[in-house]
């Protein structure tokens, strides 16, 4: 058995071909050992790409989408996949490649989802930090005051499908709502090891108010109001919201 007959990386990248490449560079990490790979790209210059992606030494799937969105076109790369593990990235997003992935997926084969740490960078400050999770909380979830970037987790292919894959009308949060699903069974791995480099965008520079919006959808989803009661559950999202507010105001004072 090898890496491929396990997992299937997913790389969704619309007309950025610099950070195409840095993903891709990325997974000469993996030395040869190398995972399937299925590429979603929106790119007007196709033929131009497909030169780029020649010069790799892996041969990926290419789907050509036209621009419906980042979780339409992960939904697309999905639908594809036959390996028992998925895993999805950004392009620009990189593997980290200090970890023994194949062992890791070996005696993790039954679980629904396995979360790592991610390596998240400002391009911008030229700054980085680490982001893991040392216990999960439903509940904290839930409220959308921890997240788990989908760069840092590998789904099961069959239950992520079951599941219907990522919901598009939650524009923001859609990998969230999945990995919540996924992550509520229990059945799930962390892991202190680094799986990706995570560079800034989507959720994390999004505004308060348009992320507890998705919060609060994929909570009404799965569990309707707290205490099945509209107004409680208004004044809890309420609290969530100037919550995350001021956790903002006081990280850029600091």
């Amino acid at each position: 058995m090898n890496l491929s007959d396990l997992l299937t990386i997913v790389i969704v990248s619309k007309e950025d071909e610099i950070g195409l490449q840095r993903t891709l560079n990325s997974l000469l990490k993996f030395g040869g050992a190398y995972p399937n790979v299925t590429l979603v790209l929106s790119y007007e210059k196709q033929l131009q790409i497909i030169d780029t992606i020649k010069k790799y030494p892996f041969t990926p799937k290419i789907l050509f989408e036209n621009s419906s969105g980042v979780y339409q076109a992960m939904n697309l790369g999905l639908v594809e996949i036959e390996t028992p593990f998925v895993w999805f990235l950004n392009g620009g997003d990189e593997y980290y490649g200090t970890i023994d992935l194949f062992k890791i997926l070996k005696v993790n084969i039954n679980k629904s989802l396995i979360i790592f740490g991610v390596e998240i960078r400002d391009n911008f400050t030229n700054s980085k930090r680490t982001y893991r999770l040392r216990f999960y909380s439903k509940l904290l979830h839930r409220l959308g005051l921890i997240f788990i970037p989908h760069p840092g987790a590998i789904f099961k292919t069959n239950l992520l499908k079951f599941h219907g894959g990522f919901k598009p009308n939650l524009k923001i949060a859609a990998d969230q709502e999945a990995l919540y699903a996924l992550a509520k069974t229990k059945y799930f791995s962390l892991n202190k090891e680094n799986l990706a480099i995570f560079h800034l965008g989507g959720l994390s520079t999004r505004k308060s108010d348009e992320i507890v919006n998705d919060f609060r959808e994929i909570s009404r989803i799965n569990h309707g109001f707290f205490l099945n009661w509209l107004f409680f559950d208004q004044i809890i999202w309420k609290c969530i919201f100037y919550l995350r507010r001021l956790k903002t105001i006081i990280s850029e004072l600091f």
